[in-house]
């Protein structure tokens, strides 16, 4: 059981970090830098962020328990 959890922990760091590495290139060309320097601006990049990389880490889990995988 611990094992699944390193590995949803894991999927879900890997996967945020695609989506940022792929999303801040377009998040600098539409904001500018003043803008992203406020709070409520960043706040909102990074949640889309995680709520992309958890979507992402959810589709993967539900792919790895269909295929057996995962078992939990």
């Amino acid at each position: 059981m611990k094992f699944s959890w390193l590995i949803v922990i894991g999927l879900f760091v890997i996967a945020t970090f695609i989506v940022h590495l792929i999303t801040n290139k377009i998040y600098k060309k539409e904001v500018n830098e003043k803008m992203r320097k406020q709070g409520a601006s960043l706040l909102s990049y990074w949640q889309t962020v995680i709520y992309m990389g958890a979507g992402i880490t959810g589709v993967c889990v539900l792919f790895l328990k269909w295929t057996d995988v995962l078992s939990f």
